[in-house]
């Protein structure tokens, strides 16, 4: 019997046409996601409804971006990706639904987590915000409140403008997020009665530009209404949705991300 023996070379040589030709071999490099607006607020979602954002992602390194898996934190969201291979340069797009059933009404934050070959950034956390609210008819806001919107803010905190800036959330949206510098000043807590209010407002001076804020805008136009008829000059921000979706800064005290 004949015996043919091929050289190692050969054999490795075989292998490696067959990986290429399978698309399984990656390009020499290092791969880098990057996802644009990974902090992102729906704004006010009635309960019971669903929204969605579509999150650009590309790989802007100079190997195979793999995308591992993609994880949410939360019952509540579908999370998808387009593809799970981009080549250097190449663009894709992370599906996100978020469904408000049985969620409390308030503000809800959610994460969706992708996980990828990506040696500095294993995994890249997407965090979205929504404010659910009853559903159906609700009191109105005033609409006679002098109002501030997020780039008029950003471009005179920018410029050193003094300012007292009161978050008239609830305390655990408070320290999720909250823009810099921001007093905690809750609602409930300031018209729970007199006594509450007017010891809330010992450190305001009537001579200060007060801006006051909430998730969308809503709850934050009573306190400004209240506050202007108090004599103070308040303005009401368009929402810390609409700052984040800008990408001005925020503070977080605590966070907690799955592993």
């Amino acid at each position: 019997m004949d015996v043919r023996i091929i050289p190692i070379t050969s054999i490795f040589a075989a292998i490696f046409l067959s990986m290429t030709l399978s698309g399984d071999v990656l390009s020499e490099g290092t791969p880098s996601i990057k996802i644009e607006n990974r902090i992102w607020d729906f704004g006010c979602i009635p309960r019971g409804e669903k929204t969605g954002k579509t999150f650009k992602i590309k790989n802007t390194g100079s190997g195979d971006l793999i995308i591992e898996k993609i994880l949410a934190g939360c019952p509540c969201l579908d999370a998808g990706i387009s593809s799970d291979r981009l080549l250097p340069g190449e663009e894709g797009e992370v599906e996100v639904v978020y469904d408000s059933s049985g969620k409390d009404t308030g503000e809800d934050i959610v994460s969706v987590y992708v996980f990828s070959n990506d040696p500095s950034e294993k995994k890249t956390e997407i965090k979205m915000f929504a404010t659910v609210t009853p559903g159906g008819d609700r009191k109105s806001a005033p609409g006679d409140v002098p109002r501030m919107t997020s780039a008029a803010l950003f471009a005179d905190l920018e410029k050193g403008k003094k300012m007292i800036l009161l978050d008239v959330r609830e305390k655990d949206n408070y320290e999720m997020r909250h823009i810099p510098g921001a007093i905690w000043f809750p609602r409930a807590e300031y018209e729970k009665n007199a006594d509450s209010a007017s010891g809330m407002l010992d450190g305001l001076d009537k001579s200060d530009l007060i801006v006051v804020y909430c998730g969308t805008g809503y709850n934050s136009a009573f306190v400004a209404k209240d506050l202007i008829r108090r004599g103070y000059s308040a303005y009401n921000l368009d929402g810390i949705s609409t700052w984040t979706n800008n990408g001005f800064p925020v503070e977080e005290e605590r966070g907690n991300t799955p592993e």
